[in-house]
Parts: structure tokens; C-alpha cells; sequence
């Protein structure tokens, strides 16, 4: 089995070359040394097969529907083997122009079922999903991926810098010019190639993902204002830009995507005159991030990604002050001092809010936050991480102050007891409940008549749980388990078995105990399917294996 998975792997999901592998193979199907020797040489294989490769894929991509052509295309602008982040892809195809969809208020979802017609003609493989189901990262195969690249440079959707393009930095005369709509930069030190001061007006997208990370002084990036100042695209969120932002990046007006690393947690006020912003992503090694400008008078503002709570200090203001803002859909993570009823009256439609800060205070001072139901009815997805240690969350909103549209639920050292995690069981629409690390604290979690209806995956981080009662009546539509660090726990409830809808169950540096109770309940799943004569594919993962 060893040289099969070998195989198997470096086919990574391509049909074609599963193809010419099998072919090869069918030459000596039973010795074990010619399976070795091909499995050292997938790659070769494929390649002396190059014509006949291209060929296919060509015509795949010919057969292709003109909304996804360019779609397929634009996933080449990635370096190679890199794990793509789905939420970003969309965002950025969106930005592009990519998703034709007359409703502007679902692009993001035409977006996500784009992807999946890619998968499923076995053009984009999946890395993982997400709890819903939803695709979470992608990539794809080599040879795919150089198509991609070759196919995309003639049909002048985007080109490649290499280091053959770059002209000295020392020399005026001979810029290096580009005449590409968009430009990726993966396998090019990205400094080298702003000093050498570029010139490309017609350059619309700058996608720069290299392997390791590095830092890009204030002063390059105001190279790329200089060179390319009708920019609609920037990904560059594996540089860290030092010391801060200069203000001149905000010439560029057309801006509709923006994904930055920061050094310094600041972003000036004359963001607001990027009036097309549609999404901002903003990385920092800061403990907080301060937006000094008024997103929320942009008005095809839809995304706010960030990695620090972030404090929005200015207010809506000007004729559009209490008018809604019905394309914002994204604030994560934002502080809960800015968490207003003035901010939440601008943003009907907001999906998805992530609080980091301090929990316990929003909680107190908003009467356990009833501006949650009355202000948020679009929003599906809250995420409350507490970052305040000295304070812990003594009560959650009753189930009538909770967003009447919530789907899915983080907690993040919230400490709160288990019985408000078991109150929980109220809000009708909960698929996913996210207790993360020391969301919870106390030893028992014993689950008496509280009925989760419409839970779908269950994740429980560290904390100082041991014992854990629960039945199949609690959770009878759970599909999926997973326990990160629950060292102290003692086991896994046996009833759970009894949850016709449960397909797996994930441990993560648990212990023996954790272990042995979910290959318990995988004998006693087997069990049951065998006297229900059903099929049952439930799978247990252990990791690390030695439990």
C-alpha cells in the first residue's frame, strides 16, 4: 500500500494523470519493484506525456462555460502548492469583476458556486471544508496551474514577473514596463522589483504571495502609487509593510480589494477618499488596529477582515450619517467599544461580526447586548473572543436578545459556566457552536433535557472539562465531533453513538482515555448499522496516533 498512496499523492487529484499512471502501470501490474520505481517517477511520467496532456486539458477548458473561464484562469496568478484561502479567492474574483450576478447582495455565494463547478469538473481540488460544508481552502495541480499561466498570458488576463523582466534598480532609462491588466509576483523578491521603479498604466491587479514572509519599506510601496495608479486589486498580505502606511497610498482611488500587512497598527484618515473599497484585509504585529477612516460612509463597502480588535474611531458623518450602509456584510474583528448602536443602524445586512476585546464589559453595558436581535437580523455568523484575562463572561444573551439568523457561534476565553453553553440549545437556528479555548470552565458538563435541534458540528477546545454526559436526544442532527487539547477529559459519551446523522469525530491531543471512547463508539456505530442493515461511514481521526 505504500507505493500506491505514493502514486496517489502526486497524481494530487488530476484525472488525466491517474490516467497515464494506470497505463504505465498495466505494464508489470503485479511486481512491487516496478511500483516503486513509478512511484519515484510520477512526475516524469506525466511529462514525456506533455502533448497529449496539454491537449486534454485544452479541451476541458474549452468546454468550459465563459463565466468560469476566466474564474479557472485567474487561480494561476498563485504560486505553486500554495493552499488557497477560499473566503479571499471569492472576494478577489468579485473585485475582478468576475461574478455576474444582477443581485450585488449574493455575490459571494455565486462566487462559492462557481468554485464548486471547478471542483466538480476535477479542474480545483478541495483542501478542506468547513463545518457547513462549505469549501475552506483549494488548490491546484501543477500542470493545471501552468496552463493556467500560459492560457491567461495569451489571452492577456494576467502575466508573471520573473527575474528575467526586471531591469537594474540603478537604471532610469530602462524601466522595467509592464503591459499586463495584472501581474503576479511569487518567485521575485518584490522590493527588487519596485526599486527598479516599474511603469505599467494599464495595470489593474498586483497579487504577490512569496513563500517567505519579508519586510516592504513605506517608501516602495509608494512606487507602486507612482506606477500603478488605476490599481483595483492588491494582495500582498505576506509583506509586512515598516514602519507604516504613508498617506499617498490613498491616491489610489479605484481600489476595490486590499490585502496589507502592517508593522504599525494605523491606517490614515484619507482611506476615506478610496470611495470603491469593497474589501479591506489588514494583518498587524500590533496588539490593536486603529482605522482612522470612515469606512462606513464608503459606499460599495461589503468586507472588514482583520487580525487584532480594531477600533474604528471615526463616526459616520455628513447627510449619509444615518442612512444604512446595506452592502456591508463583514466586521471581524472589531472592538467591543465600537460595537454601537449608531455602528449596528449602518449595517442591516452585516453576515458576519467578530468582537475581540474585552466581552464581559459589551455584555454589561449593552444589558447582555440586546441590540444583537432589534439591529442585526441578517447576521449568521458571531464570533465573541475575549482578550480581557482578568475578566471572565458571566452570562450570554437570552435566546429573544440573540440574532434571530444565527447559524454559527465562536466563544474564545469567555469562561463562561456550562450551563449557559447549555442554554444555548435555544437559539433554533445554531448549526455551529465553536467552544474554543477556555470559552468554558468547570468539570461537569452534564446535558439533562437542553436539545441542540439543529447542530451540525460541535468543537470543544482546552479547558478543564472531565466529565461529559450527553445523548443522542441532545444532539440529534450532529454530523460532525472535534476535541482540540481536552486533556483532562474522560471520555466521549457512549449514547452518542445512537446519532443516526454522525459522520466523524476529530481528536486532537486529547488523551488515551478521549481515544479509546471514539473507537468505542465507532464499534457500537458499526453495530447498529449492521442490525439496521445500513451503511454507516463514520470516521474516527486521533492525532497524535500513539493515544
Amino acid at each position: 500500500m505504500v507505493h500506491e498512496k505514493v502514486i496517489v499523492a502526486k497524481c494530487a487529484g488530476l484525472p488525466l494523470a491517474v490516467v497515464v499512471i494506470a497505463g504505465i502501470l498495466l505494464n508489470h501490474p503485479d511486481v512491487v519493484d516496478w511500483w516503486k520505481h513509478v512511484a519515484s517517477s510520477v512526475r516524469d511520467y506525466i511529462a514525456r506525456d506533455a502533448t497529449k496532456t496539454a491537449e486534454v486539458i485544452h479541451l476541458m477548458y474549452r468546454h468550459l462555460p465563459n463565466y468560469l473561464k476566466t474564474c479557472f484562469l485567474y487561480l494561476g496568478v498563485f504560486r505553486e502548492d500554495f493552499e488557497i484561502q477560499v473566503w479571499k479567492l471569492v472576494l478577489m474574483w468579485i473585485s475582478e469583476g468576475f461574478i455576474q450576478n444582477q443581485d450585488k447582495f449574493n455575490l459571494e455565494v455565486s462566487a462559492e458556486q462557481y468554485l464548486e463547478e471547478l471542483v466538480h469538473r476535477n479542474l480545483v481540488m478541495v483542501g478542506q471544508r468547513r463545518a457547513n460544508g462549505k469549501i475552506k481552502t483549494c488548490r491546484m495541480h501543477d500542470t493545471l496551474r501552468e496552463f493556467c499561466k500560459k492560457q491567461a498570458a495569451e489571452e492577456s488576463l494576467f502575466g508573471e514577473i520573473k527575474a528575467e523582466n526586471l531591469s537594474p534598480p540603478t537604471s532610469s532609462e530602462n524601466q522595467t514596463v509592464v503591459d499586463y491588466q495584472r501581474l503576479c509576483i511569487n518567485n521575485v523578491n518584490l522590493s527588487t522589483f519596485l526599486s527598479g521603479a516599474p511603469s505599467g498604466n494599464c495595470v489593474r491587479s498586483l497579487v504577490a504571495c512569496p513563500k517567505d514572509a519579508s519586510k516592504l519599506e513605506a517608501r516602495l510601496v509608494l512606487n507602486i502609487t507612482k506606477a500603478f495608479n488605476l490599481l483595483r486589486v492588491l494582495e500582498m498580505e505576506t509583506l509586512v509593510i515598516s514602519p507604516r502606511l504613508h498617506p499617498d497610498f490613498c491616491t489610489l482611488v479605484l481600489l476595490q480589494y486590499v490585502s496589507i500587512s502592517l508593522e504599525e497598527g494605523f491606517i490614515p484618515p484619507l482611506f476615506s477618499n478610496l470611495l470603491n473599497l469593497q474589501t479591506l484585509i489588514v494583518t498587524t504585529k500590533a496588539n490593536t488596529l486603529e482605522i482612522k477612516a470612515s469606512i462606513w460612509d464608503l459606499p460599495q463597502f461589503r468586507h472588514l477582515h482583520t487580525n487584532v480588535s480594531t477600533i474604528i474611531s471615526a463616526k459616520p458623518k455628513g447627510k449619509e450619517a444615518s442612512q444604512p450602509n446595506k452592502n456591508v456584510q463583514t466586521l471581524s474583528s472589531i472592538s467591543p467599544e465600537i460595537c454601537t448602536k449608531e455602528v449596528f443602524v449602518k449595517t442591516p445586512n452585516l453576515k458576519k461580526l467578530g468582537v475581540r476585546g474585552s466581552i464581559s464589559k459589551l455584555l454589561q453595558a449593552n444589558d447582555a447586548s440586546n441590540m444583537f436581535a432589534d439591529l442585526l437580523q441578517s447576521l449568521e455568523n458571531l464570533k465573541l473572543l475575549n482578550d480581557d484575562t482578568e475578566s471572565k463572561v458571566y452570562r450570554l444573551p437570552s435566546k429573544d436578545k440573540f440574532p434571530p439568523q444565527l447559524t454559527q457561534l465562536t466563544l474564545l476565553n469567555t469562561l463562561l459556566n456550562w450551563r449557559a453553553i447549555s442554554s444555548l440549545g435555544e437559539l433554533e437556528n445554531l448549526e455551529v457552536l465553536r467552544l474554543k479555548e477556555n470559552a468554558c470552565e468547570g468539570e461537569i458538563w452534564n446535558l439533562g433535557k437542553e436539545i441542540f435541534g439543529r447542530l451540525k458540528h460541535l468543537h470543544i477546545g482546552r479547558g478543564d472539562l472531565m466529565v461529559w454526559t450527553a445523548s443522542a436526544d441532545n444532539f440529534p442532527k450532529l454530523k460532525s465531533l472535534e476535541l482540540d487539547c481536552c486533556s483532562k477529559l474522560r471520555g466521549i459519551p457512549n449514547e452518542l453513538a445512537d446519532i443516526t446523522s454522525l459522520q466523524s469525530v476529530a481528536l486532537n491531543c486529547t488523551n488515551n482515555q478521549v481515544a479509546a471512547s471514539a473507537r468505542r463508539l465507532q464499534l457500537l456505530k458499526v453495530e447498529r448499522a449492521k442490525k439496521a442493515k445500513i451503511f454507516d461511514n463514520f470516521k474516527v481521526s486521533v492525532y497524535p496516533p500513539d493515544f
